[in-house]
C-alpha cells in the first residue's frame, strides 16, 4: 500500500478509527488526537505493513495502542497534579453515559491545565507531554536520580501555577474524584 491509497482509506475509514480511539479514551478530543498521532506514525512506517495481512485490522491495533497508551499516560499525570497523592484509578473498557460525560469535563480541565503550563512553563511542557504519552522516569534524564530531580522541580512549579488558575473542586475533577 503506498501513502495515496492509505489516505483514501482514512477518508473512508476516520469515523470508525475515531470511535475506537473515543471507546478506549471516552474523549472525542482525545480520540482525534490519538487517531492523527497514528495516522502520522503509520504514514512513516507503512513498511512495515505485511500485504498478507488486512490492513483495517493493522490499523485499529495501531489505534487501540496509542489510545490505551495515552489513557495511561492521563493517568500517570493525574496522579502528579497539586498536592493530591492518591492514586487514579486505571480506565479500562467502555464507560457509561455519565462516565463520558466526567471524562469528557476531566479530559476538558486537563487540555486546560497542559495549556497553563505550556504558557507559564515552556521549558518543562515538553516534560508534561511526555509523562501524559507514557514517558517513564527512565526516557527523563542520564540517570534515575537526575530524572527524580528534574520530576519533583518541574511538579513543584506546576503546583504553584496550577493552584493559582485552577480551584481544588477543579483540580479533584480533573483527577476523576
Amino acid at each position: 500500500m503506498d501513502k495515496t491509497q492509505f489516505e483514501g482509506f482514512l477518508l473512508e475509514y476516520r469515523p470508525l478509527l475515531v470511535l475506537r480511539a473515543e471507546q478506549i479514551t471516552g474523549d472525542h478530543g482525545s480520540a482525534e488526537d490519538v487517531v492523527q498521532s497514528t495516522t502520522i506514525y503509520l504514514l512513516d512506517h507503512l513498511n512495515r505493513y505485511d500485504p498478507a495481512r488486512p490492513f483495517l485490522p493493522w490499523v485499529l491495533e495501531a489505534i487501540k495502542r496509542r489510545a490505551f497508551n495515552e489513557v495511561r499516560g492521563q493517568a500517570r499525570f493525574m496522579s502528579i497534579i497539586p498536592g493530591l497523592d492518591e492514586k487514579h484509578p486505571q480506565i479500562f473498557g467502555s464507560p457509561g453515559p455519565d462516565e463520558v460525560s466526567a471524562l469528557n469535563q476531566q479530559g476538558r480541565l486537563l487540555t486546560a491545565m497542559l495549556a497553563v503550563i505550556k504558557r507559564e512553563d515552556p521549558e518543562r511542557y515538553r516534560l508534561a507531554e511526555g509523562l501524559i504519552g507514557g514517558a517513564g522516569l527512565k526516557d527523563l534524564g542520564p540517570s534515575r536520580q537526575a530524572s527524580h530531580q528534574m520530576l519533583q522541580r518541574a511538579l513543584k512549579r506546576w503546583r504553584t501555577i496550577l493552584s493559582k488558575r485552577f480551584t481544588k473542586a477543579e483540580i479533584a475533577t480533573a483527577l476523576g474524584r
